[in-house]
């Protein structure tokens, strides 16, 4: 019987190469078995936070996003299930559609060499790998979005060429490996102020190892590649993972609307006058900018901001922003705003004063006030509660005669619009993430520098001269 011929070590690299040449070709045009699924997903996340939006308005999709977002606090008290709903939820339309359309390109090659099961498995895997590299931010850090899965997907894609290295020619080197890489190395260093590049290196790191070490079962190259399953073993992992992640998303959805668990924000004493503030000591310390800016800078001495007529602020964990000035720089103190600060003075709790918005009173001429997302508030006057000074300490003097300014104080029932700083007068609305809030400006007085009425004074004070104020809703995407 005659033997086969065995062909030269050059013609079978020869066939390796035409055959990984065709399926690489052929895996870009196939539509797979799991990924119109996995996109579906993402999809319908989309489409629940824009369902939500419009059912439960003005707050649905805020609390959507504060159940299931990444928030390391709550992470670090037993909230796990945002390991993995975080990367269902987005912070904006682009957001998602340019991650799904990102998952449509690279989850076709990774499914066609590994199969529907490993690209279930590398998703999760690689959205759980982000997840616990986000966790080793400084400071309140927050974070939403599957940029870190599917990052991983193209990482795994970079792997599995990186293990046919050997076998592969220049060109397959170029476009299993070259040009992966690259793309890959892009997506982790680019990305704006509100990019979330750990989540996207953690979800990188996993992608690479899971591709380098899985089993490409479906590749020409190997034996058994013309099998149509994956083992039953793998299956079952595939299932187990699903509902895992399930379950995630029954959590979330049955925590919206409850408080986060933050830790209480802890305080140190400073002395002012002849007063012992309690001052935020974990949250960046900065100024409020004229012309109602954002919070910028970096200050050391708090007592030195308020002498010199200046608001200190504080940004919140997850989101909002903590403020400390004089009472008339924040107030135009009518009626409710005094009946809220003496209340806030004698019970020592924070009052709401309107929407997004808590006031407690300082001394005799200076306040607290929390501006952030109404869902927010409950968390707030929990975790800021040893901020407050202490009980009745303040001094706070309903007048009963016209005010300073000579204008009579309006009642509550009069219809007029109460203070700009609080009130309804100067309403607008502030982008959050995918939804929107109803928000108020502070003081009329901060929508111009506070008692100096040109440039030059404004200059020689050091106050920057700006226009109104964009409301920055940073940390809220990957």
């Amino acid at each position: 019987m005659t033997q086969p011929l065995e062909l030269p070590a050059i013609g079978a690299r020869a066939a390796t190469q035409k055959a990984l040449l065709v399926w690489l070709r052929h895996s870009f045009a196939q539509r797979g078995k799991l990924l119109p699924w996995l996109m579906a997903l993402l999809l319908a996340g989309g489409a629940l936070q824009v369902g939500m939006s419009l059912l439960v308005a003005p707050w649905g999709n805020i609390e959507m996003l504060l159940a299931g977002g990444h928030v390391r606090d709550a992470l670090l008290r037993g909230q796990w299930w945002r390991l993995l709903t975080w990367t269902l939820l987005h912070a904006d339309l682009a957001h998602l559609l340019t991650n799904v359309l990102l998952l449509a390109v690279v989850g076709r090659p990774v499914e066609a060499a590994f199969g529907a099961a490993r690209l279930w498995l590398i998703f999760w895997s690689c959205a759980f790998a982000s997840a616990i590299a986000a966790m080793a931010h400084v400071g309140p850090w927050w974070t939403v979005g599957a940029s870190g899965a599917v990052i991983g997907v193209l990482g795994a894609m970079v792997g599995l060429g990186i293990k046919l290295l050997p076998r592969l020619g220049s060109r397959l080197r170029v476009r299993l490996v070259a040009l992966p890489a690259a793309a890959l190395a892009i997506l982790v260093a680019l990305g704006g102020e509100r990019s979330d590049r750990l989540a996207h290196i953690g979800g990188a790191m996993g992608g690479l190892l899971l591709g380098s070490a899985l089993y490409p079962q479906f590749l020409p190259i190997y034996a058994g590649s013309t099998g149509r399953r994956s083992a039953p073993w793998l299956r079952l992992a595939a299932y187990a993972v699903g509902g895992i992640v399930a379950a995630a998303i029954a959590l979330a959805i049955a925590h919206m609307g409850h408080p986060l668990p933050l830790a209480k924000v802890a305080v140190h004493p400073v002395r002012f006058d002849e007063l012992t503030l309690h001052i935020p000591t974990e949250l960046r310390r900065g100024l409020l900018t004229a012309g109602n800016g954002p919070c910028t800078g970096d200050l050391t001495d708090t007592a030195w901001a308020l002498r010199t007529r200046r608001i200190a602020c504080f940004p919140l964990p997850v989101e909002g922003t903590l403020l400390l000035g004089r009472r008339d720089q924040l107030f135009t103190l009518d009626q409710q705003d005094f009946e809220a600060l003496q209340r806030a003075n004698r019970e020592r709790v924070w009052v709401r004063r309107q929407t997004g918005t808590l006031v407690a009173p300082v001394g005799r001429d200076w306040a607290w006030v929390v501006q952030a997302p109404e869902p927010l508030l409950a968390t707030y006057a929990t975790v800021l509660v040893d901020v407050l000074p202490p009980l009745g300490s303040a001094q706070v003097e309903v007048p009963s005669a016209p005010s300073s300014s000579g204008v009579p104080l309006p009642s509550p029932a009069s219809g007029t619009p109460r203070s700009p700083a609080l009130g309804p007068s100067r309403r607008h609305c502030v982008t959050f993430l995918s939804g929107t809030y109803e928000s108020t400006p502070l003081a009329e007085k901060l929508l111009a520098p506070w008692s100096l009425s040109s440039d030059s004074e404004r200059q020689s004070t050091g106050i920057p001269n700006r226009g109104p104020r964009r409301v920055s809703m940073g940390n809220s995407g990957t």
